[in-house]
């Protein structure tokens, strides 16, 4: 969360007339300060305060974004989604707006309705570069979630981010892709990229076992990787999915020995 804060702020810094030029001064007053709140960890305070801003300035898209997100770090979350809603209607050339409005949906599970926004986001990016690379990742792992096809293009794209060009993750992600499209070899290919980037990674190794195992059906290879991936679970302190694992990999043993 620290992480999305400060790019959040960044967003807020990006804005033309958020924080200063504002012809309103109490509601420019307000959400400095709901700003400042948020940004020192109050958000109970900064959700009043951009209250304040939205109720004195109800047309600032801006300032209905800064209260949407307060709602939404307050566990209001229902109340987090109308908000950002209604600004991203009132607001449709605001890249912020959308792409607020993108990203509740996201956090709440609506990735099909999710994805339009984050599209007009992604065309309205001009003087917001620096967050497209965010932008693509909630694209592709919305697109992941209903297995659309247009995800390898977001991921595609996002590799030419010197940040996210070496990610294991977009990888991972074009690979899972690929399994829905039912483009299993390939599927192999990102997977072993994804590898050669993080050797570790114990979801990366049991995305190769579970390939191996359900979809290129060569039981041997699934056993490598899922003794692997729990190996580096346990290493990890990682509790998840290793009794899942062990039990595959018992019942991949019996199978073995029938067959011989």
């Amino acid at each position: 969360m620290r992480r999305f804060l400060s790019q959040f702020v960044l967003l807020l810094a990006l804005l033309g007339g958020l924080l200063v030029g504002c012809s309103r001064v109490d509601p420019d007053q307000a959400a400095r300060d709901a700003t400042a709140a948020m940004a020192a960890g109050d958000f109970v305070k900064g959700m009043d305060l951009a209250h304040q801003a939205v109720k004195g300035a109800p047309k600032n898209a801006d300032y209905g974004v800064l209260y949407g997100f307060a709602l939404f770090e307050n566990e209001q979350l229902t109340e987090a989604r109308d908000q950002l809603a209604k600004t991203a209607a009132a607001a449709p050339d605001s890249f912020v707006a959308q792409y607020f409005h993108g990203w509740v949906l996201w956090r709440l599970g609506d990735c099909g309705d999710a994805i339009g926004p984050l599209k007009n986001a992604l065309f309205l990016k001009d003087g917001y570069e620096e967050c497209v690379p965010d932008v693509l990742v909630l694209l592709a792992r919305c697109c992941l979630e209903q297995n659309l096809d247009e995800g390898f293009r977001y991921l595609q794209a996002l590799r030419v981010h010197r940040s996210f060009g070496k990610e294991p993750e977009v990888y991972n992600c074009l690979a899972l892709l690929s399994v829905g499209q039912g483009q299993h070899e390939q599927a192999l290919r990102k997977l072993e990229d994804a590898l050669r980037l993080d050797p570790t990674n114990p979801v990366i190794l049991q995305n190769l076992a579970v390939l191996y195992d359900t979809y290129l059906q060569d039981p041997k290879r699934a056993m490598v990787y899922y003794r692997e991936s729990l190996v580096r679970r346990i290493e990890r302190k990682d509790p998840t999915n290793q009794a899942a694992i062990r039990e595959r990999l018992r019942q991949l043993a019996r199978e073995r020995r029938v067959r011989q």
